[in-house]
């Protein structure tokens, strides 16, 4: 077993830690030129949104807390005003977000739909996908229908399946996405992995794997074309690779992203059952992946970093075996996000620690929503141990 390694602090400032690489994001050179520009002109308002956006998008992409420090820089003539303008009401609801403050986010989102304004529809938008992570797909479904007519119908379609598809009409919403495809081939990359992802996720959820795989390689295909990549649906991916136990194929997908924690978790918990399947070479990449991890989720403890509770939560049950400390991960991570996949993760911490009671908010939860998921359904009738998200 590799050595526990304590964080490393660093007795001078001056002192190179490591020379990172410039990330393969296609918004890097962008944001680049797009600084040079802001740097001249600092109070130049279309050039401090231009930038704050592309830091956004660079900073989603390689899931790096730093572009979304650069893209506040940008805005903070405007944010630091009574009445910051809707532009960077929205920014800020977006960096908020990101940042897991999703109180403060709702709050920016409710004042512009309020507002009516030019942004209104898109604050609405990004309402409805925030309800939905915390697992309020009733309000959700709310807002996507409030919708209609102010957006795209595609785009609309894909809201309201998504909502749909948490609260007990999941094979409807799949069949509905199911033809909205063909319209999809002419949409935006943006919107054509929405509704590839979305309904992967849902045909998972339902039990059809092969479905869901396909998507998730469909969308993952159209990102490597668009030499660009989405670490949230790489990780559902795998997670959806885990649940079938292809490990190797999971190992492929993510040997490149050990840079980004919920990544590499992944890829860790596929080497260490690749490694007790009786591939050593594995059982020792999985050992050093793990305690990086460790040390990663140490140091971002230090700083005060509650961003990848989740991520840290299956750490401590699929690589530490402290179900207990993963049960109370499990627990905060909840008053955050409700996702399906938080929801199983909570489920599988509570039955390893012997905690039924603490599972009570889950349940309760899945029956107020009526959500379908067989992964879950199979924890409640058979609680059982399991190392997959």
């Amino acid at each position: 077993m590799a050595q526990t390694r304590q964080p490393y602090t660093p007795a001078d400032d001056a002192l190179v830690l490591e020379h990172v690489g410039l990330p393969r994001a296609p918004g890097v050179l962008q944001l680049r030129d797009v600084r040079e520009q802001w740097l001249a002109e600092p109070g130049n308002y279309a050039i401090s949104l231009a930038y704050a956006r592309v830091a956004l998008d660079v900073g989603r992409q390689e899931d790096d807390p730093r572009y979304f420090g650069y893209a506040e820089s940008a805005l903070r003539p405007w944010l630091d005003r009574a009445q910051p303008p809707p532009e960077v009401l929205l920014l800020r609801a977006s960096l908020r977000q990101v940042r897991k403050d999703f109180s403060g986010a709702m709050q920016d989102l409710d004042a512009l739909v309020a507002a009516a304004g030019p942004e209104s529809a898109q604050a609405q938008l990004a309402r409805a996908t925030l309800h939905l992570m915390q697992g309020d797909p009733a309000a959700a479904l709310n807002d996507c229908t409030a919708l209609d007519r102010r957006i795209d119908p595609l785009l609309g379609g894909i809201c309201v399946n998504a909502a749909q598809g948490l609260s007990g009409s999941a094979a409807s919403a799949l069949a509905a996405l199911d033809q909205e495809r063909k319209t999809a081939l002419k949409a935006s990359l943006p919107v054509r992995i929405w509704l590839l992802a979305t309904a992967a996720g849902i045909a998972d959820r339902l039990g059809q794997a092969d479905a869901a795989l396909a998507d998730y390689a469909d969308a993952q295909a159209l990102l490597a074309a668009a030499g660009t990549r989405d670490p949230g649906l790489l990780a559902a991916y795998a997670d959806c690779l885990l649940e079938q136990h292809r490990d190797a194929e999971v190992v492929h997908l993510l040997a490149a992203g050990t840079r980004i924690d919920s990544l590499l978790l992944r890829l860790a918990l596929a080497e260490r059952r690749l490694g007790e399947a009786g591939d050593a070479s594995m059982t020792v990449r999985a050992d050093e992946h793990s305690a990086t991890l460790g040390l990663r989720f140490d140091e971002a403890r230090q700083r005060g970093d509650s961003l990848h509770l989740r991520e840290e939560a299956m750490y401590q049950l699929a690589l530490r075996h402290d179900a207990a400390r993963a049960l109370q991960l499990a627990q905060q991570d909840w008053q955050q996000q409700r996702e399906p996949i938080d929801a199983r993760i909570f489920l599988r911490a509570a039955s390893v620690a012997n905690s039924p009671q603490a599972a009570q908010a889950v349940l309760e939860w899945m029956r107020r929503t009526r959500l379908e998921d067989v992964y879950l359904e199979k924890l409640t009738e058979h609680p059982a141990p399991g190392s997959a998200p």
